[in-house]
C-alpha cells in the first residue's frame, strides 16, 4: 500500500512538471503574437500573474507561514532574477524566433550543473565535462545562423543568458519550497518585479489601451505564467533541480512546433542541428546522474 502511495505521489509531481513544460514552451509564442516592447510583456505577465495568485489565495485554504529575514532576501533576490529572466528571453525570441530564443535558454540544464557543482563543490564527472562541451558547440552553430541572419550578438547573449537566469532561479526555489508553500513564493517574487516594473507601467499606460494584447497578456499572466510556475516550483518537492531541468528540455521542442503551426517559423538547418546539440548534452547529462546516483 506504501509503495502505491509513494508511486501516485511521484506520478502526481511527474504529471506536474510535464505539464508546466508545456506550458512554458508555448509562453514562448506571446513573444510573437503580441506586438509591443519586451518590458511592456514583462510588467503585463507580472502584473496579471500576480493578481491572479493574489485571488487565489484569498480564496483558498493555503495556511500562511512565518517568513524568516533569510528567506525574504531570497525571495527578494529571486524576484529580481526573475524580471531579467523573463525580459531576456523575450527580447531573445523578439530579435529572432520563437524556436532559436527557446532552443538557447535549454542551455539551463547545463548550469544548473555548474552551479550546483560549484555550490555543494561536488566531484566533476567525465561525461559532465563532455556534456558541457557539446552544448556549447550547439550554441556556436546556433550563433553561426545568427550571423547568416544579421542578428546581433547581444541577442545571443540575451538567449543564453535566460537559459542562466532560470538555473539560478531553480537552484534558489529548490531551496524554498522546502519550507515554504508554491503559492508565497511565487507571490513575494511576482510582487518584488512588479514593483520594480511599476514605474514603467505607469509611465506607458497608454500602450495598455489595446484589448487584444490586454487579452493575450491576461492568458500568459494567468495560464502560463502563474500556472505553469507553480506546477513546476511543486514538482521540486519530489524532483530534483537536474531531472527537472532535463525534462524542460523539451520546452523548445513544444515550443518551436507550434510556432511553426501558428507562425509559420522555418527551422534552418544550423537552427536544428544546434539545438539538437544542446538537448543532446542534456540527455548525455542525465545519462551521467543516474549511474552516478546508481553507484552512491
Amino acid at each position: 500500500m506504501s509503495n502505491l502511495r509513494n508511486r501516485t505521489s511521484i506520478n502526481k509531481y511527474s504529471i506536474s512538471l510535464h505539464l508546466s513544460v508545456i506550458l512554458f514552451g508555448l509562453a514562448g509564442i506571446f513573444g510573437k503574437l503580441i506586438n509591443q516592447p519586451t518590458l511592456f510583456i514583462v510588467t503585463g505577465r507580472v502584473f496579471f500573474a500576480f493578481i491572479s495568485l493574489l485571488i487565489f489565495r484569498q480564496f483558498s485554504r493555503i495556511k500562511y507561514q512565518k517568513i524568516n529575514k533569510a528567506q525574504i532576501y531570497l525571495l527578494i533576490l529571486s524576484g529580481l532574477i526573475l524580471v531579467t529572466h523573463w525580459f531576456s528571453f523575450f527580447y531573445a525570441i523578439q530579435k529572432s524566433s520563437v524556436s532559436a530564443g527557446l532552443f538557447m535558454f535549454a542551455s539551463f540544464p547545463i548550469f544548473s550543473l555548474v552551479l550546483e557543482k560549484l555550490y555543494y563543490k561536488n566531484r566533476v564527472y567525465l561525461l559532465e565535462i563532455t556534456s558541457i562541451i557539446i552544448c556549447i558547440i550547439g550554441l556556436f552553430i546556433i550563433s553561426y545562423d545568427f550571423n547568416a541572419r544579421e542578428i546581433s550578438f547581444f541577442v545571443i547573449i540575451t538567449g543564453i543568458y535566460s537559459g542562466f537566469s532560470f538555473a539560478l532561479l531553480g537552484i534558489i526555489n529548490k531551496h524554498l519550497v522546502q519550507k515554504q508553500n508554491v503559492v508565497t513564493i511565487n507571490l513575494i517574487q511576482y510582487l518584488t518585479a512588479f514593483i520594480l516594473l511599476g514605474p514603467y507601467l505607469i509611465h506607458n499606460l497608454n500602450l495598455f489601451y489595446n484589448l487584444s494584447d490586454i487579452l493575450l497578456l491576461l492568458l500568459l499572466g494567468i495560464v502560463f505564467t502563474a500556472l505553469s510556475h507553480s506546477l513546476f516550483i511543486y514538482s521540486l518537492k519530489q524532483i530534483d533541480i537536474f531531472k527537472a531541468s532535463l525534462i524542460s528540455c523539451l520546452e523548445p521542442v513544444y515550443g518551436s512546433l507550434i510556432a511553426v503551426i501558428i507562425l509559420s517559423e522555418k527551422l534552418t538547418i544550423y537552427l536544428i542541428a544546434g539545438g539538437l546539440l544542446i538537448i543532446l548534452s542534456s540527455i548525455i547529462l542525465k545519462g551521467n546522474i543516474l549511474q552516478v546516483h546508481s553507484q552512491t
